[in-house]
């Protein structure tokens, strides 16, 4: 079955990227990357949520709900 490989790719495209601690660097780079990551997850996003509530994302020990919920609360971290 190709859903969890599908679902790891999801996951994957959704994750936070990684802490930069860099003290030099610009705020409006900065700024101009989050804006475009967040463009570019927010269709991610949209599926993978469109998934969930249909119950094709979840798994069996979590709703789908609970599913995007974790995962949006990873994002916003």
């Amino acid at each position: 079955m190709f859903t969890p490989k599908f679902v790891s790719m999801l996951v994957q495209a959704l994750a936070a990227p990684p802490r930069n601690s860099a003290p030099n660097a610009n705020a409006e780079i900065q700024e101009k990357e989050v804006a475009s990551r967040i463009s570019r997850q927010r269709p991610i996003l949209r599926v993978s949520a469109e998934l969930a509530l249909v119950g094709i994302i979840g798994g069996d020990t979590k709703s789908g709900g609970e599913w995007v919920m974790k995962l949006t609360k990873d994002l916003v971290r």
